[in-house]
Order: structure tokens, then C-alpha cells, then sequence
């Protein structure tokens, strides 16, 4: 990496660690560049170098996280169980990052972005055990489990992630497997 790079990174984090401080106590929309840039020491235009706007930073952040999960997912699937242990256990490494991101100041819907990090991955496997439903129905029914599994590890984390995960996993599974269990 050559200094360049370096600096750039540099740059980006400390933009980054400025933004979640701030968002600890603000909601997104009342973050302020200027604030950011002082926290952050650097000017204006060097902001805007590395970002469009506030809500750019959450997307980019946010962004990448679900590109690092969608990785890792890989690896697991099939097992829905091997890839919720391996969310979880990372948000339990990276605790405060999540509880940042999903707070009421940031997005709290990101824990359901996650599960549908995982969609394009699990939708054949959904298109096989579901062949007699629609697409937009199929869709419907991973918008339903995605949305209510995303309820539950947001309250998960809103908790200080207190709760055994594998107590939480175990629970997500059987409420999903119920849900789907209707639909056969």
C-alpha cells in the first residue's frame, strides 16, 4: 500500500469514527458536515472527496458491512443456522458498530437489510421448496420471515445483545420454520 493509499484510508475512517460518535446522540439528519470535518480535521472539499452527503456515509458504512456478511455467507449455505451463528458472532465482536447503525438516530431497518443480504443466495432453495408460489408471492413470504427475523436482532441488539445467541438463533429458526411450515 503506498502512502497515497494510506492517507486515503486514513481519511475515510476517521470521517467514518466522527460520523458514528456524532450519531450516538443525533439522528442522521441533524449531522452536520461541518461537524464531521471538525471532528474529523479536515476541510470541506476533503469531505467531499470521499462523500456525496451525511446519508452517504451511513449507505457506504452500512454498505460495507453487508458486502463482509454477504461474504462470509458463502461459505454456509445452505444452513441458515451457520449463517445466523456467523452474523451474530460478528455483531457480538463489533457490538457497538451495530448498536450505532441500528438505532432509531441511523437506520432501523438494518438489521432486516441483513437477512436480505442473504436472499439472492437462499432464493433458489426458496424457489424449490416453494414451487407452487409465485415469484411475487415467494418474494412476499422472504419479505415476511426477512422483516420479523430483522425485529428480533434488532431488539436483540437494542439489548446490549444479552441474550444467549444461540437461545436467539434457535428461536428464529423455529418461528421461520413454523411460519413456512404453514405454507405446505
Amino acid at each position: 500500500m503506498n502512502v497515497a493509499d494510506a492517507r486515503v484510508i486514513g481519511t475515510r475512517n476517521a470521517i467514518r469514527k466522527s460520523f458514528l460518535e456524532l450519531l450516538r446522540n443525533k439522528t442522521v439528519n441533524r449531522i452536520t458536515v461541518r461537524e464531521i470535518c471538525e471532528m474529523s480535521r479536515i476541510n470541506r472539499s476533503t469531505f467531499y472527496k470521499h462523500y456525496r452527503d451525511i446519508p452517504d456515509v451511513l449507505e457506504k458504512i452500512e454498505e460495507e458491512i453487508l458486502s463482509r456478511l454477504t461474504e462470509n455467507l458463502k461459505p454456509t449455505l445452505p444452513r441458515m443456522e451457520s449463517y445466523l451463528d456467523m452474523v451474530m458472532t460478528e455483531m457480538k465482536a463489533r457490538g457497538d458498530i451495530y448498536l450505532i447503525l441500528a438505532s432509531e438516530n441511523a437506520d432501523p431497518d438494518f438489521p432486516a437489510k441483513i437477512f436480505w443480504c442473504c436472499y439472492r443466495a437462499v432464493y433458489p432453495q426458496f424457489e424449490r421448496k416453494f414451487p407452487y408460489l409465485t415469484d411475487a408471492q415467494r418474494d412476499m413470504v422472504y419479505r415476511f420471515l426477512a422483516q420479523g427475523s430483522g425485529g428480533i436482532l434488532s431488539g436483540w441488539i437494542r439489548d446490549g445483545m444479552q441474550e444467549p445467541k444461540e437461545k436467539v438463533i434457535d428461536l428464529l429458526l423455529r418461528l421461520n420454520g413454523g411460519a413456512v411450515s404453514l405454507l405446505q
